[in-house]
């Protein structure tokens, strides 16, 4: 057994686990992904060659070679066995998978997860067993599930870069097929959608042409189409209705468990401040989402805009975005609902062509707890710079991680400035920058948004900002809930 922890034996994992993909081809896509997940994760790895390594990371390889270990032999076993065997086994076998997987995923996000504990001051322990008592004040490398997902959007489709860094998610990012029969189940759950054909989706995007693209994310690209407003059925281009079909892309990280919690979530809900799922596709290697098209793009474009054409939002519109971006995140958490979003940005905000927002990027948004329950534990998962440091060091998720999400975007609104951004030298996440210009008139006045040319009402403005930094309180028990927020913005609004 070679050194553990040494990159180069992990390396030599890695291409064993390539060598097994042709033959683990020819079984059922759970399998074969999981494969080509392993080798997107050499693919990554291969820059650390040579680097120097601290401790953490030194420990978190060794456990990332062990677990490697145990995943090749769980391919290889895969690809050998007959037919009948996969037939009789098929349902022990996806679960060896999803186990495997479950370890790599968890393992690999602690490699952003060390760097977000030195930024927040937490010192991680790196003892190997599950069972230790967990300490609050360290962040244990098992006590996540879920990770933190990255997306760079065009038009507003998906989420940001971020002042020259990604915003945060790891490369170590991905999901496995989990059966091939799901598309049968949707398809008896949400009568409402529209089952399209591969075939009918690429030609109402001319074959997903480049010209079509509107944007791409975590999850794939975005294309504009157009169909038929009564059946949806694909049309000219200019005819009919926009819609914004998302195709899955292969090499994503994302897949099939984040498509089907949007249909899952979307075709059963409806608001006016969630964005409108018209139908799905899900066919062969295919998984697509086709929906309402917002012709404004996201509100972080219009906050961050790249050129001179996007005109600067008055403050009257940015309130009327607020209240209805709030009114969306209190649906979700209403306890008929019980949705925690999970991961609430500038960019997950779209708006029509009358500028009324709509939330969307609910791919790895979660069920709130029950009342006898006081957090889920999950991996860690969202945008750093918006995700809540108490979910960040702990994994345990509550609805107040979305609303300290809504604090940011509240700043973000009112400074004109990003979450992160890596030119404020010192204070790179916009919550702390913003800290001493919040509590008086004089101080919040440097903070404002320029473009704003100084038209705002000072009182609201300062009522705005003092909400803002109740949501993002430390003491996550010390935030408003979202139904208190929409009260106090809708307060606000009255006083223009």
């Amino acid at each position: 057994m070679a050194l553990i922890g040494d990159l180069t034996t992990v390396a030599q994992l890695i291409a064993k686990i390539s060598d097994a993909v042709s033959t683990a081809r020819d079984l059922p896509r759970v399998c074969w992904r999981f494969a080509v997940h392993l080798q997107d994760i050499g693919r990554h790895l291969e820059p650390l060659r040579g680097a120097q390594l601290d401790k953490a990371t030194q420990q978190t390889l060794a456990n990332l070679q062990r677990t490697l270990e145990s995943s090749y032999d769980v391919i290889v076993d895969c690809s050998r066995r007959s037919y009948a065997y996969r037939l009789i086994k098929g349902k022990s076998i996806r679960d060896k998978i999803r186990e495997a997987q479950d370890e790599v995923d968890r393992i690999l996000r602690l490699f952003p997860l060390i760097q977000l504990s030195q930024d927040y001051g937490y010192r991680p322990s790196y003892g190997s067993s599950d069972d230790e008592e967990e300490d609050p004040e360290q962040l244990r490398p098992y006590d996540s599930e879920d990770e933190y997902s990255d997306e760079e959007h065009r038009s507003g489709w998906s989420t940001t870069t971020t002042g020259g860094n990604r915003e945060l998610s790891t490369v170590f990012t991905g999901t496995v097929e989990q059966s091939l029969d799901g598309s049968s189940r949707t398809e008896e759950a949400f009568p409402n959608l529209r089952i399209f054909a591969f075939n009918e989706l690429k030609s109402a995007t001319r074959s997903f042409q480049a010209a079509n693209m509107i944007g791409e994310g975590g999850f794939g690209v975005v294309y504009k189409a157009w169909v038929d407003k009564k059946t949806l059925t694909p049309a000219n281009n200019g005819v009919g209705m926009a819609v914004a079909v998302k195709k899955w892309k292969p090499e994503s990280f994302q897949g099939f468990s984040e498509w089907q919690k949007e249909v899952d979530i979307l075709g059963k809900m409806s608001h006016p401040n969630l964005i409108n799922l018209l139908g799905y596709c899900c066919e062969d290697d295919e998984l697509l989402l086709v929906y309402e098209f917002m012709e404004k793009g996201s509100l972080g474009n219009h906050l961050f805009p790249q050129g001179a054409a996007v005109q600067p939002l008055s403050w009257e519109q940015r309130l009327k975005i607020a209240v209805g971006a709030a009114r969306g995140l209190a649906f979700l958490h209403a306890p008929e609902n019980r949705i925690i979003h999970r991961n609430f940005t500038s960019s997950h905000v779209l708006l029509d062509s009358n500028l009324n927002p709509k939330l969307t990027g609910l791919g790895i948004a979660r069920e709130s707890p029950t009342d006898a329950e006081s957090h889920v534990s999950t991996r860690v998962m969202g945008t750093y710079g918006y995700a809540a440091p108490e979910y960040i060091a702990t994994g345990h998720l509550t609805a107040k991680n979305d609303v300290y999400g809504m604090g940011v975007v509240l700043l973000e609104m009112l400074s004109g400035q990003r979450a992160l951004d890596a030119s404020r030298t010192g204070k790179q996440r916009l919550v702390e920058y913003a800290k001493p210009y919040v509590s008086d008139h004089p101080k919040l006045a440097r903070l404002m948004d320029p473009r704003l040319e100084g038209q705002y009402p000072v009182k609201a403005a300062l009522s705005a900002a003092r909400l803002a930094k109740s949501c993002v309180a430390d003491d996550p028990k010390a935030r408003p809930s979202m139904d208190e927020v929409v009260e106090t913005l809708q307060q606000i609004e009255a006083m223009n």
